[in-house]
């Protein structure tokens, strides 16, 4: 396992064709580093999927994920009535 914090000290920019990331961002202390992280390991015209239960997050935040031209989010709720 790999820290997402670490993606490119580990891999380096422009590493992979493809980036998935799933249920992370709502569990890392600095969600913005680790969305930067995903975007410099990925090569230009590269794919980011991400997913994230984080129903703030779509409506918040995506807008750090900017210069990214193919990302995929998909934001998986429960549908748990109570």
């Amino acid at each position: 396992m790999l820290p997402a914090e670490r993606l490119v000290d580990y891999f380096g920019p422009e590493s992979f064709d493809v980036v998935v990331s799933t249920e992370v961002v709502e569990h890392v202390l600095d969600w913005r580093l680790v969305i930067n992280n995903m975007k410099v390991v990925l090569r230009r015209g590269g794919f980011i999927y991400l997913t994230t239960r984080s129903r703030a997050f779509h409506t918040m935040h995506t807008h750090m994920i900017t210069g990214v031209m193919n990302l995929v989010i998909w934001l998986g709720y429960s549908g748990i009535s109570r």
